[in-house]
């Protein structure tokens, strides 16, 4: 669906020609990413039992802490995607929140006061990006489409890819969930179960 799309707007000229331009191998050097955010332990639907003689509104209760948890994921036209990276509310890494886990050690967890990204953490996504693709990279140059979320467009992510050969594409505003794969397809999913 979000290929059909694409192809009806605008874009696909500027996409082509791009590209073209840099000499980017289509299935290994496009990229897509997007972040989705949601509050831990608060779920989308639930189902309220109460007793017939409980005479007093009912209080909706939540499992879960309210944390709000940002995770942001990238992959290509073949369908690969990069290792992971989640940003939690927080103002230093834990030694506990590792010991014991299942998280993959190629995974980035990063933390802000508010869980979610900023312009330094879209800088260090960036570079988590670099290093997972630099060596895969077929081509000189790498395509990076975007949405346009402004920790996505500081100076220094512009300059950044720049020295690394990253070209960035933003999609149409207010366009991400007709356009953007991971918003379609991966995380409406998340999506629907958190709201």
């Amino acid at each position: 669906m979000a290929n059909r799309l694409l192809a009806d707007c605008d874009a696909p000229p500027l996409v082509e020609n791009t590209i073209a331009k840099y000499g980017i191998d289509l299935a290994d050097d496009i990229y897509n990413f997007d972040e989705v955010g949601f509050l831990m332990g608060m779920l989308a639907s639930g189902m309220v039992v109460i007793g017939s003689e409980r005479r007093s509104k009912p209080k909706s209760v939540q499992p879960g802490n309210r944390e709000w948890i940002t995770v942001i994921q990238a992959i290509n036209a073949e369908g690969w995607a990069i290792a992971l990276s989640i940003i939690g509310a927080g103002q230093y890494h834990l030694a506990n929140w590792y010991r014991e886990s299942n998280l993959p050690d190629n995974w980035a967890i990063a933390t802000s006061p508010n869980g979610w990204t900023d312009n330094d953490l879209g800088l260090e996504w960036l570079k988590h990006f670099d290093r997972c693709t630099d060596t895969g990279s077929v081509s000189r140059y790498r395509l990076l489409i975007l949405d346009g979320h402004g920790s996505h467009h500081s100076l220094d992510f512009e300059k950044y890819c720049q020295a690394n050969k990253i070209v960035t594409l933003c999609m149409p505003p207010h366009s991400s969930h007709l356009l953007q794969p991971l918003d379609v397809g991966c995380f409406s999913l998340l999506k629907k179960a958190y709201g």
